[in-house]
């Protein structure tokens, strides 16, 4: 006689019911990243954390559509600094992740501080640390350079890597 498997639904997953709760750091919702970030909702206790209300490369501006953003998922968008008239930083991140609780935080990118600032309050409160890093070519800029015992360590003693 087959035993019967316990099919779950996405949203009745084991690890959500559990209550795990995770915070994902990134920076921007791009429109081919909601698919994921919608599955890892529906498996997950998880919220997105955006660090930028817009994105700025040399040729292009976003403005973040909130009609683009599903209403299913939570969310919160950081209003970001600059200083030097170079360098986003995120500051509310800091006073979030202290004072909220959490089980695990994804960050995605090893070449922003809120990257940084989540490894270190997430080693001092003793939570999961998991690095998701989407570099396939290490920047050659000078602040790279300056920035690379801070990835080494991040790396390091991260509880997971992803790449």
């Amino acid at each position: 006689m087959v035993a019967e498997t316990e099919i779950l639904k996405p949203e009745e997953s084991p690890i959500k019911k559990r209550g795990l709760k995770v915070f994902l750091i990134h920076n921007f919702f791009m429109d081919y990243r909601i698919p994921l970030f919608r599955k890892l909702d529906k498996r997950y206790n998880i919220t997105f954390l955006m660090s930028r209300e817009t994105q700025k490369t040399d040729k292009n501006f976003y403005q973040i559509d909130y009609r683009k953003i599903p209403e299913d998922i939570k969310y919160k968008i950081f209003h970001h600094s600059t200083c030097f008239s170079r360098y986003s930083l995120a500051l509310g991140l800091i006073p979030f992740l202290l004072f909220n609780d959490y089980d695990v935080v994804i960050s995605t990118d090893q070449h922003v501080f809120e990257t940084y600032i989540a490894f270190f309050i997430s080693k001092i409160k003793r939570k999961k640390f998991i690095i998701w890093s989407e570099t396939f070519d290490w920047p050659r800029a000078p602040r790279s350079k300056i920035i690379e015992p801070l990835v080494r360590i991040v790396s390091k003693h991260a509880d997971a890597c992803v790449a």
